[in-house]
């Protein structure tokens, strides 16, 4: 009977961890976005600083996720945000017709790294 409610608690505990793990991806995930979605509204009036720092405090708070997430993701996921992401600012500075685009892909990847991370009884048993 010990044995059954160790194993039980184990069981509590990873899922408390992989729900709260979810959690934490979908709240970042979400501010990541409105950021995405602010560099998009300069994009779009034309303003290349604001997007140039916006990309910029947007890696600066992406390293800050990657550093955490790479542990509960798949770095697959992650390098292909970080290499759209390192793309905006040069992008912005020269002015490129594929600068919207290109935040418009990176808003899809963290969207589906968002939606990806969603805790279900498949991903924890």
């Amino acid at each position: 009977m010990t044995r059954m409610k160790i194993s039980a608690g184990i069981l509590a505990a990873l899922t408390i961890i992989c729900i709260g793990f979810g959690i934490y991806i979908r709240l970042r995930c979400n501010k990541l976005i409105g950021m995405i979605d602010e560099t998009y509204t300069f994009a779009i009036a034309g303003d290349t600083e604001n997007v140039s720092g916006s990309a910029a405090e947007f890696a600066e708070k992406w390293s800050d996720f990657h550093n955490f997430a790479h542990i509960i993701v798949r770095s697959d996921k992650l390098s292909e945000i970080e290499a759209k992401a390192a793309r905006i600012a040069p992008l912005a500075e020269s002015d490129c017709d594929e600068l919207t685009a290109e935040i418009s892909e990176l808003k899809k990847l963290v969207i589906q790294l968002r939606d990806g991370e969603i805790p279900s009884l498949g991903r924890i048993f």
